[in-house]
């Protein structure tokens, strides 16, 4: 994580009538899913992103740490369990390489798209996974923030309107000493190949300055949003905002939002970290914001004319708060879940949009509530009784592991 950019869900900044039994969809673990010639040591598996197609086709993705190399890790759901599937890790399998995927969404069955970011000679660098329908193949993608040392090209979201027609965002920019500076990162795929779209950096463009996006959603191939942070460093902490970007179909332009966030420590924040659309008149936005002593969470709702913030519930209060919104997912204008952690990461997070109001869910812990971290990074509904939650949990010092929960329309069971 650089500055206070959030992505893939860890802080430095879901289906149907086939799978409706609670407890009777399986997942297999990334030992299960290293049977490519080596003994597997498993230290660490994170999922950062979940795609449906339909009920009995789903995506999630994130990395998985064996033999000390951090490799891209990909699950797919059939309608009966989750199974493992090959994908390339362009950060290599020498000790210490890296590859990370961040989202995932999908135009058809055979057309999906994934994307993160991987470490070559001390560089980020962006990488997309495409699936056409029998393997995961990488896609040549820009790097504007340069390869060298410390140089930064990361991928949080992506979208699509068609099979030519998909958007991807994040951030990219240079290490102290070259220019310190974090910028707005905007890819666009036409059908034939991702090229760089111009973007505002609405927290400017001078060292210090810092600008990074977390997601993308396009309710058509005119009306896109991208939401995130913008602010900048001082040696006091800083301020960071929300920042909105639009497309119009011809070019992105920044859109006022609000950033209810309080000064903390003589630092004052606001992240989005998730965006949802169900229609051009109706998208959410979740994060959260620095409070007296803390975070809370934020949720922000566009009704096709401004974005305004809308009162959401923060179940763990109090002194030192933390309760931060990762995730979100509508299937209709009264239907939302949106998911993350409260108190220091330990428990998961649940909140359901009624139309009315946001309510605090009661999803399970699946390493339970005392000396445990629970977090819930991305979730995706495909019906209003059919939605899936990811992230990860670890007891205590023990290994860090994907988790998966499931709504099938009474509760939130563990998968």
């Amino acid at each position: 994580m650089r500055a206070i950019r959030r992505a893939g869900g860890r802080a430095t900044a879901l289906t149907g009538i086939a799978i409706a039994v609670a407890g009777l969809v399986a997942i297999s673990t990334p030992a299960q899913a290293d049977r490519q010639g080596v003994a597997a040591t498993v230290r660490e598996s994170v999922l950062s992103g979940v795609g449906c197609v339909s009920v009995t086709d789903c995506w999630a993705v994130g990395s998985s740490e064996v033999n000390d190399v951090t490799r891209n890790y990909v699950l797919h759901f059939n309608g009966r369990k989750w199974s493992p599937v090959i994908a390339p890790s362009p950060g290599g399998t020498a000790s210490d390489d890296t590859s990370d995927l961040s989202a995932v969404r999908c135009v058809s069955a055979a057309d999906c798209w994934a994307v993160g970011d991987f470490d070559k000679s001390d560089a980020s660098l962006t990488q997309v996974l495409r699936w056409n329908g029998r393997k995961w193949s990488r896609v040549a993608t820009p790097d504007p923030g340069g390869t060298r040392h410390g140089d930064f090209n990361d991928l949080a979201g992506v979208a699509c309107v068609s099979a030519a027609d998909c958007w991807a965002d994040g951030d990219y920019g240079h290490p102290v000493g070259r220019n310190d500076v974090q910028l707005n990162l905007v890819l666009h795929w036409n059908g034939r190949h991702w090229s760089q779209s111009r973007a505002p950096n609405p927290g400017g463009i001078k060292a210090g300055d810092v600008s990074a996006l977390a997601a993308v959603r396009c309710p058509s191939a005119a009306d896109c949003w991208a939401v995130g942070t913008a602010g900048q460093v001082t040696t006091s902490g800083g301020t960071f905002d929300n920042e909105a970007l639009h497309w119009n179909g011809s070019k992105w332009g920044t859109v006022k939002v609000p950033s209810p966030g309080t000064p903390d420590n003589g630092r004052a924040e606001s992240a989005l970290n998730a965006l949802t659309c169900t229609s051009g008149g109706h998208c959410w936005a979740v994060g959260s914001d620095s409070a007296t002593s803390g975070s809370l969470n934020e949720s922000l709702h566009w009704n096709g004319k401004s974005w305004r913030t809308v009162t959401t519930a923060d179940p763990f209060g109090g002194t030192d708060a933390s309760n931060d919104l990762i995730g979100v997912s509508c299937t209709a204008d009264t239907n939302c879940w949106a998911v993350g952690a409260v108190d220091n990461d330990s428990l998961n997070e649940v909140l359901h949009w009624n139309g009315h109001s946001w309510l605090v869910a009661s999803p399970p812990d699946p390493n339970g509530a005392t000396g445990s971290d629970n977090v819930l990074t991305a979730d995706v509904c495909v019906s209003a009784g059919d939605c899936w939650a990811v992230g990860y949990t670890e007891k205590g010092d023990g290994p860090v592991a994907t988790q998966i929960l499931h709504w099938a329309g009474k509760k939130w069971v563990v998968a």
